[in-house]
């Protein structure tokens, strides 16, 4: 057996390998990583015992596994909970709040963030910052008083980062703040900040990162590729999209059994085709039917009997039902 002097090591390094692969998109040898660190070297770190898990829900909310990826958090809750750790047990319900929002359990992230207090900013070590729930809580609410909050705490962690010289976070809240001005039709600003979070991002090879905004991330990273902006690692980024839409179409992935069908496939005869999945997407940012159809160059018509399938395939009847259905379903 190892000494705690040799496995403590072992055990950050298989951490930090596990979380540059997540970054980078290579998520099997990130499971593999993470999951040999959450197995064998549990006892000697338990803050990176709870980061390690989180990033497997993380990769099993990715592969459609969306019961998994929830129960994976119940379980680190009540881990944080047994060993009487306060710092644990408030770092874990934030990182419950994270993969809420990213499951569209959104009253369940606004009630964490009611009791969530952004200052002090601590230099982040680890992987994630509880901050970052916090703002993307405050822009899913939606309201003119949560979108000015987010944007305030967003420019002042801002200026913190930048003067500790933390380009990975940096890069989170450079893209945040992308997201943010174009949700308020700020285009060029919009622009402007996701272009320095991508020359912030590419000697680093950051994947994951983008494409766990979703699809809001995915129209603007299209739309400055076609300004001739940083097109070659843009479309690296999508085609990681892609991937991640066609294993929720297919259910592809390996860790996926024939008994288990991806959460998005169940109790549907007939999987959403690529075009049925893009108007999907921007139904979800409420675009009306003309606007979906001059941004996909098709007609108005056509968009109407894509939405006919659609509702066909979700069995639901209108638009609002669909997107909540959807997120509902992990698709």
């Amino acid at each position: 057996a190892m000494s705690r002097e040799q496995s403590e090591p072992i055990a950050l390094c298989l951490y930090f390998e596990g979380i540059t692969c997540y970054h980078q998109n290579n998520l099997q040898i990130a499971e593999e990583k993470l999951t040999t660190m959450v197995q064998r070297f549990n006892f000697y770190h338990p803050v990176t015992f709870v980061y390690s898990a989180f990033v497997l829900a993380l990769i099993q909310q990715r592969n459609g596994k969306t019961s998994e990826a929830r129960k994976g958090l119940k379980d680190l809750m009540e881990y944080a909970t047994d060993a009487n750790d306060n710092n644990l047990v408030q770092l874990t319900q934030a990182l419950n709040a994270e993969l809420a929002l990213r499951q569209g359990r959104f009253a369940e992230a606004s009630a964490w963030a009611k009791h969530f207090h952004a200052k002090p900013f601590l230099p982040p070590y680890y992987c994630y910052m509880p901050q970052l729930t916090l703002i993307k809580s405050l822009m899913a609410q939606n309201t003119t008083g949560s979108k000015r909050k987010a944007i305030d705490i967003l420019n002042q962690l801002n200026d913190f980062l930048a003067s500790i010289h933390n380009n990975v976070f940096q890069i989170h809240v450079l893209a945040l703040q992308a997201i943010h001005y174009d949700t308020m039709g700020k285009s060029p600003a919009a622009l402007k900040k996701l272009t320095e979070a991508l020359k912030l991002a590419e000697p680093g090879g950051f994947i994951r990162l983008f494409v766990d905004l979703g699809p809001p991330m995915r129209e603007l990273l299209k739309r400055l590729a076609r300004k001739n902006i940083s097109k070659n690692y843009i479309g690296k980024i999508l085609a990681a999209f892609r991937e991640d839409e066609q294993r929720v179409l297919t259910g592809e992935s390996t860790h996926l059994t024939a008994n288990q069908p991806p959460l998005s496939s169940q109790h549907m005869e007939e999987p959403l085709t690529s075009r049925e999945m893009e108007i999907l997407h921007k139904l979800e940012q409420r675009q009306r039917d003309k606007e979906i159809a001059e941004q996909l160059c098709i007609s108005p018509q056509t968009v109407k009997t894509h939405l006919k399938n659609i509702y066909g395939k979700l069995d639901v009847h209108d638009r609002i039902q669909v997107v909540s259905i959807a997120r509902e379903r992990g698709i």
